[in-house]
């Protein structure tokens, strides 16, 4: 069974058991404490030095507890939430990313 929330987290040409993953993240409330906890990094790591300059997964992955791949697979679900943007530079060849400011 895949639903809206389920469909990005995984490919078409994906196996079943990929499916099924993220299905069981969805259902358990995994995947809003992971997007809840990345936030919650991305805010405390913008509040250091790096804050204007923004962020990377790969430097907020160093900075934190959190595996490179899990804040990777985060940050585009927190831009469609409308909490973090994309800049067009990038550091350390990755993409960076900064808080979005409240209009």
């Amino acid at each position: 069974m895949t639903n809206n929330q389920t469909k990005h987290l995984s490919h078409r040409t994906d196996p079943q058991t990929s499916r099924d993953a993220a299905e069981k993240l969805v259902e358990s409330g995994g995947l809003g404490r992971q997007q809840k906890m990345v936030f919650s990094a991305i805010v405390e790591y913008s509040r250091g030095l790096a804050y204007p300059c923004g962020f990377t997964s790969k430097g907020l992955s160093s900075w934190s507890s959190f595996n490179y791949h899990l804040i990777a697979r985060r940050l585009n679900e927190l831009e469609k939430k409308g909490l973090i943007e994309i800049t067009d530079r990038r550091r350390d060849n990755c993409a960076v990313w900064k808080l979005k400011e409240k209009a």
